[in-house]
């Protein structure tokens, strides 16, 4: 890790064979996530929430600690927050320089796709008899 920051890529429809867009609006509503963990010198079960509590996602599964339950709610709360949309794109020349967590602009899709912030969660990169093909995963930007 160096500290720096990631730098932001700019993917035009001309780079890519194909792309999906879709609106991933289940969890669009939730203020926060709340975890439980089983508090041993109470018997009890206790819980944590991440973000807000006016309307909770509630995870399924106890866990053994405040603290295990506190980092599974913020991991969950993180995904939430981004459950705005999602695109994939195949570029149909690989760009290697291509990361997850990396902010995306694109250009030249239809005005979703063009106006929304995105952020990479999945990269592929595969290099066969076609040369070097990328596929990339991207959820927007909250």
């Amino acid at each position: 890790m160096t500290g720096k920051l990631i730098p932001t890529v700019t993917i035009h429809r001309h780079q890519g064979d194909k792309h999906s867009y879709s609106k991933t609006g289940r969890d669009r509503d939730y203020t926060g996530v709340e975890a439980h963990w089983t508090n041993t010198n109470t018997a009890t079960q206790e819980k944590v929430i991440a973000g807000d509590s006016k309307r909770v996602k509630v995870l399924r599964h106890s866990h053994a600690t405040e603290a295990d339950a506190q980092h599974a709610a913020e991991s969950e709360w993180h995904t939430v927050k981004r459950a705005g949309a999602s695109c994939t794109l195949d570029l149909a020349i690989g760009n290697p320089a291509l990361i997850p967590e990396m902010r995306v602009n694109a250009v030249g899709f239809k005005k979703q796709i063009d106006n929304a912030p995105w952020v990479i969660e999945r990269v592929v990169h595969r290099l066969g008899d076609g040369g070097l093909v990328t596929s990339v995963a991207m959820n927007t930007l909250d």
